[in-house]
């Protein structure tokens, strides 16, 4: 048996696989046009793997909720994730 230490573990949870940039320029980029976009390739990918109906509707609600918020609500949010997520 090969046993890994729960150090060892807790190691490879905490690594990010990328980085992503949350600036003001960044949020400010996502327009409606992008989101809608970003929601079709969602809805495409969600019927190529089955996932059910419900996934799509969730995703559609999340852009749309997205996209209607002014910019300055999302990046306080963004940097209360910051913050409180560590």
């Amino acid at each position: 048996y090969t046993c890994i230490s729960s150090a060892a573990s807790d190691v490879y949870k905490r690594q990010a696989l990328y980085l992503v940039r949350e600036d003001m320029n960044a949020i400010k980029r996502r327009t409606f046009k992008v989101r809608w976009s970003t929601f079709q390739t969602t809805c495409y990918g969600f019927k190529l793997l089955g996932f059910p109906k419900y996934l799509i509707v969730k995703a559609f609600f999340v852009n749309l909720i997205k996209s209607l918020t002014p910019y300055q609500v999302q990046a306080w949010y963004r940097n209360y994730q910051k913050k409180h997520n560590r």
